[in-house]
């Protein structure tokens, strides 16, 4: 099913010939004054298990080649390689940007977050702040599909089934275990040891009940965003409240849907089409292109030398405005196959 962007926001034009190392992004909302985020960023999240070892060699590659973010979570694999890897890396903490997240393995609430933040995130990545920290996922992990959820996005999505955690017994809905993680991030905000905060894998509804709390208002919203899975409309809620848009999986993960999806996002005939319009970019960097041009900050997974090398070499080229549509309109592999590399946040209610 394609997702026709609805209205393309050109975001590079000017920057030709820049360094994707320079280029950042305001953060607004729950953010310290001044605070940027680099537009590019070192993905972590492993969907197989890795070592500590492999996580930390990649970051020491990521931050040596002048990389100047990286996206962690205390639920990705080998999450300790992230302070071990920029301890190897000697550079000074404040010259790069550190995001991580709370949940949604763990409890999601307002003590359980302060415990998860305090004993666990700070040791991960070897820093008593991080720059940006987010709540992963609107409920817990894996997603279960509710009655009263719009689960028609999904179609494994019967299968996942998930523990019930403490903030939520006795209620009905999910929406008072966000609101006191978000309460928990705001103190954690207030005491300076998040820069900044936000969601990941917010849907509209979801992102209401923090709104409605009439406090700190998320600085990001990290979301999944590739060729087949983006969603202009939640974009265009976001980027009206000041919500950076973050796209993760932004090159749909082709080491684990290669064998889903047919073909993978980088054979796609018309990406390939488009791609072959300059002759100066790989197709990869011609789908970051695509991204960061809507002014999206991308989090690419490689523990791939060169890989990294061409992630940071953005911006020597401008899509043109009809590429930019080709690409927004680009039809996703049909069922039965899932066309979404993660689990859909709209399963939860």
């Amino acid at each position: 099913v394609p997702r026709p962007m609805l209205k393309l926001v050109v975001f590079v034009v000017g920057l030709l010939g820049t360094s994707s190392v320079s280029v950042s992004v305001p953060l607004r909302n729950a953010a310290v004054p001044g605070l940027m985020m680099p537009m590019v960023g070192l993905g972590t999240g492993y969907y197989t298990n890795v070592t500590e070892e492999h996580i930390a060699t990649m970051v020491e590659q990521w931050l040596k080649l002048g990389g100047k973010r990286i996206d962690a979570a205390d639920t990705y694999y080998g999450a300790a390689g992230v302070g071990v890897g920029w301890k190897r890396a000697k550079v000074p903490r404040e010259s790069f940007f550190i995001t991580s997240k709370v949940g949604p393995t763990m409890p999601l609430g307002y003590n359980e977050t302060l415990h998860q933040f305090n004993e666990v995130i700070t040791k991960q990545v070897q820093s008593d702040y991080v720059d940006l920290l987010l709540i992963h996922w609107p409920g817990t992990e894996p997603p279960v599909v509710h009655a009263d959820a719009d689960n028609s996005r999904r179609p494994d999505a019967h299968k996942h089934k998930h523990p019930v955690p403490p903030c939520k017994k006795g209620r009905a809905t999910y929406k008072h275990c966000r609101q006191e993680t978000w309460r928990a991030l705001e103190l954690l905000f207030k005491q300076g040891k998040a820069r900044a905060i936000g969601v990941s894998n917010f849907e509209t509804n979801h992102l209401m009940d923090i709104i409605e709390m009439k406090g700190e208002l998320p600085a990001v919203n990290q979301i999944e965003n590739n060729i087949y899975w983006h969603e202009p409309e939640l974009q265009r809620f976001c980027v009206a409240r000041n919500i950076t848009f973050n796209g993760y999986a932004p090159l749909g993960t082709p080491d684990v849907m290669k064998s889903r999806w047919k073909p993978i996002c980088s054979e796609n005939p018309v990406v390939m089409e488009v791609a072959r319009k300059y002759p100066e970019a790989t197709v990869a960097q011609v789908m970051l292109q695509w991204q960061v041009q809507q002014g999206i900050p991308v989090n690419p997974r490689t523990a791939v030398h060169e890989h990294m090398k061409e992630n940071l070499d953005l911006f020597r080229f401008n899509l043109t405005a009809a590429d930019m549509w080709k690409l927004s309109t680009v039809a996703a592999p049909s069922p039965p196959q899932p066309f979404k590399v993660c689990p859909d946040p709209q399963t939860i209610p």
